[in-house]
């Protein structure tokens, strides 16, 4: 009994890391499409370590808490 409640903890873990890595990279992905369309004006006038502290700050804010905002989501549509 206790292997298998340790079994299904073990694959729900593990799913739920691939999910929120995924959704991670995409939205890394899209963010990094958008940055690289952006016009050539815009990257005189704004400075790279600007940009790059938006970019880096708003993926790892994504990071920490896209996972726990996804699983009280789930728990408060699972009750």
């Amino acid at each position: 009994m206790f292997a298998a409640g340790a079994a299904v903890t073990l694959v729900r873990s593990l799913q739920w890391a691939t999910f929120t890595v995924d959704t991670g990279s995409a939205v890394h992905d899209r963010a990094l499409a958008a940055l690289l369309r952006a016009p050539m004006r815009w990257f005189d006038g704004t400075p790279f370590g600007r940009i790059l502290n938006r970019f880096s700050a708003d993926q790892a804010d994504l990071d920490e808490r896209l996972p726990a905002v996804f699983e009280m989501a789930l728990q408060v549509l699972t009750f």
